[in-house]
Formats: C-alpha cells, structure tokens, sequence
C-alpha cells in the first residue's frame, strides 16, 4: 500500500512539471526580424559612416564612388564627403555645388594652403564632358580656416581642387591629405572626375 501511495506521489508531481514546462513553451515567443513598415525608411549605411560605393547623383552629374571610400554622415557645408584610405594617410574628398562662382571658389582653397617659398599653385585647364574645368594642385602647409573645421597647420600636405561649370549649377571636387598619399592618389581621382556623368 505505501509503494502505491508513493507511486501515486511521483505520477502527481511529474504531471505537475509538464503542465509548468507546457505553459512556458506556451507563453515563449520566438524572435523574429522583420522587413520595416512600409512607412518607416531601412537604415542607410552611409547615415552611420560606413564605406559603400556606387553611383552618386548630384546637382546635374553624378559620380561612381569606390567602396572602399568612408563617407562621414550629417555635412552641412557639402553635399558629400569622403575619407578616402591610404598607406601614406588618410585623404578627406568633397563634393559639392555652391555658389560664388568657381574662381572664388578656387581662390579660397589656394589660401588654405600656407605655401613654401618658391612653391606657386599649379593651374590648368581639363575637359570634363566638354565641359572646360579649372584644377588647381597646391602643396604646403594645409589650415582649414572655416569656423567649423579644425584650424590646427598640417605640414606637407596637398591639396587638389576642381570647378565643373555644370549648368544647373557649379560643382566642386576638392581633395586635400598628405602630399605622399595625395601624390599616389592623383591619378585615380583625375579618372573618377573624368569618367563623371552629366
């Protein structure tokens, strides 16, 4: 009699047990992710500065970006910009259209470079899509005099700028870094610039 009361004892909690292990299965609820609402934009990954290239569309031209190039989120001043890696050192590009026209433009970038003596800007004429775009290639000492920048003097830096008169309105491509990575860069920038689409 006291084995089947015992036997009893242990049928009774064992049926307790699975009712409290079914009513956690019950009450779990996997996780899943989901697609956003169709009312809610996806994540861009350039919002959070990650690298991702691809074609980029401005005011009347467009660019294809290398996807190794980082763009740094939330400019208020450019439309884009870009570090851009090196072994020599990291490059900053920026792509933009503002006003003032392209030689004030250009004018204020040489000024930003504190030049050795002797050192004159190089300028030049290229055609970008038969549009005639002024380069200018500076090389010294590089203070970003803007109110928002970082106003400390790099030494040995260059700086390459470029005015597109596209029609809508004048656009700017600017590259500034150290002379070494600039200097090994140069080429690379003049294709993407010249393989620009209006």
């Amino acid at each position: 009699m006291r084995c089947l009361f015992m036997l009893f004892e242990i049928l009774l909690f064992s049926s307790v047990i699975g009712c409290e292990n079914a009513d956690q299965q019950r009450h779990t609820v996997p996780t899943v992710s989901t697609a956003p609402a169709l009312n809610e934009p996806a994540l861009d990954p350039k919002a959070t500065g990650s690298s991702g290239g691809g074609v980029r569309q401005y005011a009347g031209i467009k660019f294809d970006i290398p996807p190794n190039w980082r763009e740094v989120p939330n400019q208020t001043m450019v439309d884009s910009k870009y570090i851009i890696p090196s072994d020599k050192g990291e490059m900053e590009l920026t792509l933009t259209s503002m006003g003032g026209g392209i030689p004030a433009n250009i004018e204020r970038w040489a000024g930003q470079i504190r030049r050795p003596q002797g050192e004159d800007v190089k300028r030049e004429e290229l055609d970008i899509n038969g549009l005639p775009t002024t380069l200018i290639d500076v090389r010294g000492a590089y203070t970003n005099n803007t109110a928002m920048g970082n106003n400390e003097s790099k030494d040995d830096w260059r700086l390459v700028g470029l005015g597109i008169p596209v029609p809508q309105r004048d656009f700017f491509v600017r590259l500034v870094g150290p002379r070494e990575a600039v200097s090994e860069f140069y080429d690379d920038l003049l294709k993407i610039v010249k393989s620009a689409e209006l």
